[in-house]
Protein backbone atom coordinates (compact mmCIF):
# COMPACT_ATOMS: atom_id res chain seq x y z
CA UNK A 1 0.00 0.00 0.00
CA UNK A 2 2.58 2.57 0.99
CA UNK A 3 4.83 1.36 -2.11
CA UNK A 4 1.61 1.94 -4.87
CA UNK A 5 0.56 5.92 -2.79
CA UNK A 6 4.54 6.48 -3.36
CA UNK A 7 4.76 5.15 -6.77
CA UNK A 8 1.37 7.46 -7.45
CA UNK A 9 2.74 10.44 -6.06
CA UNK A 10 5.70 10.21 -8.29
CA UNK A 11 3.95 9.77 -11.10
CA UNK A 12 1.89 12.97 -10.51
CA UNK A 13 5.12 15.08 -9.32
CA UNK A 14 7.09 14.10 -12.74
CA UNK A 15 3.75 15.14 -14.49
CA UNK A 16 3.34 18.35 -12.62
CA UNK A 17 7.70 18.98 -13.35
CA UNK A 18 7.08 18.04 -16.87
CA UNK A 19 4.17 20.94 -17.37
CA UNK A 20 6.19 23.18 -15.10
CA UNK A 21 9.47 23.06 -17.45
CA UNK A 22 7.40 22.74 -20.57
CA UNK A 23 5.69 26.47 -19.80
CA UNK A 24 9.11 27.71 -18.66
CA UNK A 25 10.59 26.78 -21.75
CA UNK A 26 7.24 28.46 -23.75
CA UNK A 27 7.84 31.44 -21.35
CA UNK A 28 11.45 31.78 -21.87
CA UNK A 29 11.62 30.64 -25.89
CA UNK A 30 15.48 29.79 -25.69
CA UNK A 31 17.17 28.53 -29.15
CA UNK A 32 18.87 25.44 -28.10
CA UNK A 33 19.09 24.26 -31.72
Amino acid sequence: MFSRAKVIYLSFFSIFTTEIIVKIDEFTKIPEF
